[in-house]
């Protein structure tokens, strides 16, 4: 038996899609020859539009639905906040392994979750 979730929630999770942003050159003629940095696993940052600002070029594989329960110390921190923004900004999920075999985010020749 491998358990279950107990407060199941649906988090929504946008991953990025490295092969196609290391595939495509986001500046063109510029240096860049990737859009995906290898060295801080970061999407490459580009000034599109001559401001002076770089803007993170993204490619985001479709969005995915995945059940997972959210640790109860963060949930009830977030539950006394009137509107849910802190200044503390990390949460923890848990998922299910089998809810991720099943969404086929199992690395299937290791069996490491994707995610």
């Amino acid at each position: 038996m491998r358990g279950r979730l107990i407060f199941p929630f649906l988090a929504e999770l946008r991953r990025l899609d490295t092969a196609a942003m290391a595939a495509g050159d986001p500046d063109g003629a510029g240096p860049l020859v990737s859009g995906f940095d290898l060295d801080f696993k970061e999407p490459a940052l580009v000034d599109r539009d001559g401001d002076g600002v770089a803007e993170r070029e993204r490619v985001e594989l479709p969005p995915i639905r995945v059940p997972c329960q959210v640790e109860p110390r963060v949930f009830e921190d977030l539950r006394l906040l009137a509107s849910g923004d802190s200044p503390r900004s990390d949460l923890s999920l848990v998922f299910h392994f089998r809810d991720l075999e099943r969404l086929g985010l199992v690395d299937a020749a290791t069996g490491d979750a994707l995610i």
